[in-house]
């Protein structure tokens, strides 16, 4: 039984490991990777290379201006709108500033062939304010000093408390706005995992079935040892893209250590440790198996592969009740009571358990007891599962799945 189960494991793990749909969930994620770090190099570098011409009739606010220091734009003096206008054609500048100062009023117009961005515009503005400030300042005889508490600005700092054993409490720093990130990456991953073994494994099914070869394989291989080998093969091959996505990774982190560091100084993932993440992978992996297990069920009871999108309706259904369930409420006020009940839903809990763990609101006990309904509906479903696939599989009905999974039980009950 052993040899049989891991000769239909390895066949279908060989078969899912070389479809496109698996290679492109491991190059998705490098993909997106790359990218987003290419698109932070090139916009900090383009950010950094904004020339601006700056034309005024005053010479000293010029002056002024050109004291501003900033990572978005340099400033550089033209003699002339005409002279600005020229070198901006001959790529000399991005923009030109033009100044008119009236009764301690600054008027400033940004000339461009494009429109500057948010981040431009709003550090212009900042930096004019300031110095419009200082010369209102002037006139009221106040100094640099009494100007720069007058706008100094309040900062509120945020701190975290958690109760220890003993009741004691314990500050750190706020990392709601990581939490948020993290939890809403992992509803969209586990939906995205979940969604293409769920497919994988019932195409896989379907697809025997409507080559009508179901009769030869099980007469040599008992109809729960096939079931069991499929799932199987969809289980190594989940293990297989966590496992290539975390070498990934810690290759990733060799060679760009220090801007991990950086943006764990920036972000704050402290509290992110292994024992959450363990249960993160855990939530989508039961989940992957408890829908692949469904999809598994759904796909013996057509006739051809081409009507698998049709068979896995209600997976598609429950995930994306769980998706939106986690996306929108989950990610927004995780101690909701629908969110907290779903949460020990075994189909919804994979979306709903990740961004509640995220976000600290979940206990122990809870995560045991959510766990435990999870691992118990996956244990009894595969069980029952692999009683009605025999029957699902050599039923061959034209008039749907419902009418199908009639069928299979009526036969599985004469069975007996």
């Amino acid at each position: 039984m052993n040899s049989k189960l891991w000769i239909v494991a390895l066949d279908v793990y060989k078969k899912t490991i070389k479809s496109p749909s698996f290679i492109i969930m491991i190059l998705a994620p490098i993909i997106l990777l790359i990218l987003g770090y290419m698109g932070m190099e090139f916009f900090t570098k383009a950010s950094s290379a904004q020339k601006i011409g700056i034309y005024s009739q005053q010479t000293q606010v010029v002056q002024a201006v050109k004291q501003f220091k900033n990572d978005d734009y340099k400033f550089k003096q033209v003699n002339s709108i005409k002279q600005a206008q020229t070198e901006i054609k001959n790529d000399k500048l991005d923009y030109y500033l033009v100044l008119d100062v009236k009764q301690d009023k600054i008027n400033a117009t940004l000339y461009g062939e494009e429109s500057p961005g948010n981040t431009l515009k709003n550090s212009l503005t900042q930096s004019l304010t300031m110095l419009q400030s200082s010369l209102r300042a002037r006139s009221l005889n106040l100094t640099s000093q009494q100007v720069a508490s007058l706008s100094e600005p309040v900062i509120v700092q945020n701190q975290m408390i958690r109760y220890d054993d003993n009741g004691q409490v314990k500050a750190s720093k706020d990392n709601s706005g990581t939490r948020f990130a993290i939890g809403y990456a992992a509803c969209i991953i586990a939906f995205i995992i979940i969604m293409t073994y769920a497919q994988i494994i019932a195409q896989e099914i379907a697809s025997e079935k409507g080559m009508r070869i179901m009769e030869v394989i099980l007469s040599s291989v008992k109809a729960q040892t096939h079931f069991y080998g499929k799932l199987l093969g969809v289980l190594l091959s989940a293990i297989t893209q966590f496992a290539i996505l975390l070498v990934l990774y810690g290759g990733f982190y060799l060679v760009k250590r220090d801007t991990l560091e950086q943006l764990n100084l920036n972000f704050n993932f402290s509290g992110f440790t292994p024992g959450f993440l363990g249960l993160v992978i855990a939530y989508v992996f039961i989940g992957c198996l408890l829908y692949s297990v469904l999809a598994a069920l759904c796909g013996s009871l057509v006739n051809r592969s081409e009507d698998t999108a049709k068979a896995i309706v209600p997976v598609t259904y429950l995930s994306l009740i769980g998706y939106l369930v986690g996306l929108v409420l989950g990610a927004n006020k995780p101690d909701n009571i629908l969110v907290q009940i779903c949460g020990y839903v075994p189909f919804l809990s994979s979306f709903v358990e990740p961004i509640r763990l995220a976000n600290g609101v979940v206990s122990p006990v809870e995560n045991i007891c959510s766990l435990g309904l999870s691992i118990i509906t996956l244990i009894v479903l595969t069980i029952f599962s692999a009683k009605m696939y025999k029957s699902n599989v050599l039923i061959y009905n034209q008039k749907g799945v419902w009418a199908a999974l009639k069928d299979s039980i009526a036969l599985m009950k004469n069975e007996k």
